[in-house]
């Protein structure tokens, strides 16, 4: 049997709060990517090896572990959704004000305590260009701190891990 027959199928769940809904699957997907979500449904199955992909919407996140490495590892896709989830919303403040986001760039780094190899502390920091200008500085930082993925990690979600048998076709 093929380990691509083995699927894991993850649901997550949140409330939605919101005056209305538009059920259709793009603005369903952009309330994804915002945070915002009743229910999402992800497929994980196992393609070969020690690769282990995702499957959402009309998306894969591969991802594999050592030596192989055709991918990140999953632990470093959660990671960099933190920075990138940032920059979303850096790269928003900047457009909606017309300032040139070139020269911008957010630089994270992890720090982990080295008994427990947890992480204990993330810093971001937003690197500017000389001329960006100095009163958007602190309201940079704050829309940096609206990250969805952020806000998450200071407010975890419960986890309800089951099993289920089903006939594989």
């Amino acid at each position: 049997m093929s380990d691509s027959k083995n699927l894991v199928i993850l649901s997550v769940t949140k409330d939605l709060y919101r005056k209305e809904r538009d059920s259709s699957l793009c603005s369903e997907w952009h309330n994804i990517e915002q945070g915002v979500i009743n229910h999402m449904e992800m497929i994980v199955d196992f393609p070969g090896g020690s690769r282990v992909d995702a499957h959402f919407g009309n998306f894969t996140m591969a991802t594999d572990q050592p030596p192989v490495a055709s991918a990140p590892t999953p632990f470093a896709v959660f990671l960099s959704s933190i920075g990138t989830c940032a920059g979303i919303y850096v790269l928003g403040f900047c457009q909606q004000r017309g300032i040139p986001t070139e020269g911008i760039r957010i630089v994270q780094r992890v720090n982990s305590n080295p008994l427990s190899r947890m992480v204990d502390k993330i810093d971001l920091e937003i690197q500017v260009p000389s001329e960006f200008p100095d009163k958007y500085r602190d309201s940079l930082i704050r829309s940096a701190e609206l990250c969805a993925v952020k806000k998450h990690l200071e407010n975890p979600p419960a986890f309800d891990i089951t099993t289920t048998k089903m006939e594989i076709a």
